[in-house]
């Protein structure tokens, strides 16, 4: 018989090689990992690419949905976004200095002029790498105070909370974090999508896309109502379609104005608006040439418009109609 081959050391040159390309191999991988959730291509990658393999895109056609609506007959506007702005989540305007706050998927808050050409300040509103803060952040709103130093910004999310930011000083456009307002376990474990304050009633509305509740809220973070949307009654003659339920409606943004809550859904496009008291649906229209929206903001009689994106996509522009806010 044979003897039995006995294993024999490799050579110092072939060890060395060896080394060398385990090396080489955890150097890569550090370098990928980091790559990948640290900077916005691991975003890209993770939700953009492989994230939406199977996923379909929002109906936007306001006749397929759950409701009927006429469509708005008047122009829409768009208004280019200053340059860095990337995947706007919320919009709502500071009526003490004149300026918009713009939230983004990523967690960022921008504050830009009265015009909305100019970028005023940016800070990062989540301190947690881009992966983990995309879509974190969905809207922002406006909570004024006694005092422009007291006012505040609000913002909601999958953060189970409001966290509040207050102004740096005076009427500058720059922020800081602020005391957070803690929300109970019905709130904090839905994905919160929109956000309004009511100075008169000194109370948050908050919707989510996952139910057909709007949500008053107070200021320690307490339910004070629960407005369900799916209840008949609550529409106007006929604007139910048969056999169609409410809650498929995607409640994406909030904004008061003159005594009326105003929401719009990122799918079927259709412009809501509601009694504040009631939450009863006093007039709806479609807005067919708007796109998918991500929050609205009316001031003035207007009504501005953040629109929807993956991060690989053409960035939209900011979307703005005519609207008479005091009627039905």
């Amino acid at each position: 018989m044979k003897p039995e081959p006995k294993d024999t050391p490799l050579p110092q040159e072939s060890m060395t090689r060896h080394r060398s390309n385990l090396a080489a191999a955890a150097i890569v991988l550090i370098v990928v990992s980091t790559l990948l959730l640290t900077t916005r291509l691991g975003v890209w990658v993770f939700l953009d690419l492989l994230g939406s393999l199977d996923e379909q895109p929002l109906p936007l056609d306001a006749s397929a949905g759950p409701v009927s609506s006429p469509p708005f007959a008047g122009p829409i506007a768009s208004l280019e976004m200053p340059p860095g702005i990337e995947q706007p989540s919320g919009i709502t305007f500071d009526p003490q200095t004149r300026t918009w706050a713009i939230s983004t998927d990523q967690a960022e808050l921008f504050v830009l002029d009265e015009s909305m050409t100019r970028v005023l300040s940016r800070r990062l509103l989540l301190r947690t790498p881009p992966l983990f803060r995309q879509g974190q952040i969905e809207a922002v709103a406006f909570v004024p105070g006694a005092r422009t130093a007291d006012d505040r910004l609000a913002f909601i999310g999958e953060i189970g909370k409001i966290q509040m930011w207050r102004r740096l000083a005076g009427d500058s456009p720059e922020w800081e974090s602020a005391a957070s307002i803690s929300l109970p376990g019905e709130l904090a474990e839905l994905e919160a999508s929109a956000l309004a304050f009511d100075p008169s009633a000194g109370k948050f509305f908050i919707a989510s896309t996952d139910s057909s509740i709007l949500y008053l809220v107070n200021p320690n973070g307490s339910i004070a109502r629960r407005l369900d949307l799916e209840a008949s009654d609550r529409w106007p003659p006929g604007a139910l379609e048969p056999g169609r339920r409410v809650d498929e409606l995607r409640i994406s943004g909030l904004s008061l104005a003159d005594g009326y809550l105003w929401a719009v859904t990122e799918n079927y496009t259709t412009l809501l608006q509601l009694d504040p008291r009631s939450g009863n649906v006093v007039g709806l229209q479609s807005l067919p040439k708007l796109g998918e929206a991500s929050d609205l903001a009316l001031v003035e009689g207007k009504a501005v418009f953040t629109l929807d994106h993956n991060w690989n996509d053409p960035r939209p522009t900011f979307r703005r109609i005519d609207l008479l806010t005091g009627s039905g």
